[in-house]
């Protein structure tokens, strides 16, 4: 396993913050209660270093004070020039006053920033071109109490850090040599990334509380003309770019991206190069580097902070890779090393696949808006609790003809059973027939599969949702359904959660959600949704059952809605749509279970 150590180090850029107060007698303080304070702002490395990411490009702090209660003194804003490396900012202070000094040091001349209003700094996301290393920002806060402003003078450090994420495209030697071998030969560069945001709040050192979250596209321009250092190895640049991500502490986030290039020859990429979920951190470096002009584009994600170059934290190597067809997708997660690897589809595929779970290995399968025509089915190898997974997202699902599921799990005691760690995201299921939902086709059938999170996917002209036997933590988040016969089918399932969903079952007799009560003790929660069906929710009660005590509970607001009788929830004996002597209500004709209903049903 490749992996790379971080250390969140020092910021290249340190401001030694000086406040000194002035003499009684000195002609310039009209009064005894006013102290002159001078805040030198110095940067140590600035204009040492030819290389990028340094702060070499900043050339102007913004200054401001605010008082105790967090208003800006806006006669005190001043905006002051770096000088051989260093700025000086003068303003007098009331002795006895709690203040805040907050700088912004950036490159005016970039017009990357609006720095009208320290705590809403307007990153401008538009009209701005890739590879502009003066768009690099610092930013730092220092306190100043009431009892410092005395008579002596008081000396503070203040470190002013990059609030923002740098991301970097790169190719080896190797990969540089095939590109112009093919007559590529990259002379500049555009970049289009997702999850970012566009104001930043310098006070607090965090996303601006009217920031909005979108993308940005940095337009063609000249690719850096220095070399990459990534863990002692060298690259060729072929993008740099800052953007803004989530708040200060915050773990990585994700970010998709969009590469296009034009030649010395006057060629240009015919279409943009993907680059999916890819983690970047404020104030650190994110280098995506491979083979990223070659087809099928392989590369790897190196994470590390900036500036000192240590490192502390463990990141493990992310391993990326596009497949076109069904050979080279299951070839993709049969020799998937232990770490994480994302597949991304490049197009329509078909054919069933086969996830065999091994020790440590996280399999990312993204389908970039793709379909899989096929049966996924996941191998749990009789592991409980490690760190391998399985991920789906932003993938069609539609069953092949002779399939009877779009996603199965195999159990029953054998040795593929407890498939674990599986989370699909933002995907649709679709029935391999167009006309109907008369099939016996399943969107999921799973037997024993442990922490399992469904979530914002839709389900459309299946026998059911999905239909589950036994296993552990199960959660349905932001599901939605169209003209399924039937909805979830829980089992025995310990610890299952429906929240947020909009579930349907359009047959006659059918359930919305239904869970048997034999072993699942810790029964069932539903969280603001909506179920319309024969029966909403349905418990089913074996007179044989195990189960000692079993707990319906509903949270928020919850919409029930009888397609055909007037049970909202019904406790059965036996199967749910057996109306008469084995169907008891729990609740009248019109009630809806409200926020905080819970249910005890003891054997």
């Amino acid at each position: 396993m490749k992996t790379t150590k971080l250390f969140l180090g020092m910021l290249a850029m340190a401001s030694m913050v000086f406040v000194t107060s002035c003499s009684k007698d000195d002609a310039n303080v009209p009064s005894s209660d006013v102290v002159n304070a001078t805040f030198t702002i110095g940067a140590a490395d600035m204009g040492t270093r030819a290389d990028i990411g340094k702060g070499l490009t900043t050339d102007v702090v913004a200054c401001a004070i605010f008082d105790k209660n967090g208003e800006e003194m806006t006669a005190l804003r001043q905006t002051r020039p770096v000088v051989n490396g260093e700025a000086t900012y003068n303003v007098r202070l009331a002795k006895g006053q709690d203040y805040r000094a907050v700088f912004f040091a950036y490159n005016q001349s970039a017009d990357a920033y609006d720095v009208s209003n320290m705590e809403s700094i307007e990153v401008k996301n538009y009209g701005q071109l890739s590879n502009v290393e003066a768009r690099d920002a610092f930013t730092g806060t220092q306190k100043i109490e009431g009892w410092e402003l005395t008579e002596s003078n008081v000396e503070k450090t203040v470190f002013l850090k990059r609030p923002f994420a740098q991301l970097n495209l790169g190719i080896d030697a190797t990969e540089l040599a095939d590109a112009a071998n093919a007559g590529v030969i990259v002379e500049k560069s555009a970049i289009k990334v997702s999850n970012v945001y566009n104001r930043f709040n310098a006070y607090d050192n965090d996303i601006a509380d009217d920031a909005t979250l979108g993308s940005i596209e940095f337009g063609m321009n000249d690719v850096p003309n220095e070399t990459l250092e990534v863990n002692g190895q060298y690259y060729t640049y072929l993008a740099l770019n800052y953007i803004l991500v989530g708040d200060t502490g915050v773990e990585n986030s994700l970010t998709d991206v969009e590469f296009k290039w034009a030649g010395a020859n006057g060629k240009t990429s015919s279409v943009a190069t993907h680059f999916v979920n890819i983690p970047v951190q404020r104030n650190y470096r994110t280098n995506i580097i491979g083979k990223l002009l070659t087809s099928p584009a392989e590369f790897n994600i190196e994470i590390d902070a900036n500036f000192d170059g240590n490192k502390v934290e463990e990141v493990e190597t992310v391993i990326n890779k596009t497949v076109e067809s069904a050979a080279a997708l299951q070839a993709a997660i049969d020799n998937a090393p232990v770490g994480q690897t994302r597949i991304l589809l490049g197009g329509q595929i078909s054919g069933n696949f086969v996830v065999k779970q091994k020790r440590d290995v996280q399999i990312l399968i993204d389908g970039d808006g793709n379909t899989i025509f096929g049966t996924i089915t996941v191998e749990g190898a009789s592991n409980w609790g490690g760190t391998e997974g399985l991920s789906i997202q932003n993938t069609t699902l539609r069953c092949a003809e002779t399939g009877e599921a779009n996603i199965v799990t195999l159990g029953y005691n054998d040795a593929t059973r407890y498939a674990h760690n599986i989370i699909i995201t933002n995907c649709t299921f679709i029935n391999h027939y167009s006309y109907n939902a008369g099939t016996k086709m399943v969107g999921i059938k799973a037997y024993q599969p442990n922490d399992v999170t469904i979530n914002n996917c839709e389900f459309h002209k299946l026998h059911s949702v999905a239909q589950i036997t036994g296993g552990n933590n199960i959660q349905f988040e932001k599901v939605s359904t169209a003209y399924c016969v039937r909805g979830i089918a829980l089992g025995t399932v310990n610890n299952a959660l429906i929240s947020n969903c909009n579930i349907e079952a359009v047959g006659d007799g059918k359930y919305g959600v239904r869970q048997d009560a034999a072993y699942a003790e810790s029964g069932l929660k539903i969280v603001e949704s909506t179920i319309e069906a024969s029966f909403p929710v349905v418990v089913r009660l074996n007179p044989t059952s195990v189960v000692n005590k079993y707990v319906l509970t509903f949270e928020g607001n919850n919409t029930l809605t009888p397609a055909t009788n007037a049970h909202h929830v019904a406790i059965a004996q036996e199967e749910y749509d057996v109306v008469g002597e084995h169907l008891t209500p729990l609740c009248s004709e019109v009630t809806t279970p409200g926020a905080d209903a819970s249910w005890s049903i003891f054997k």
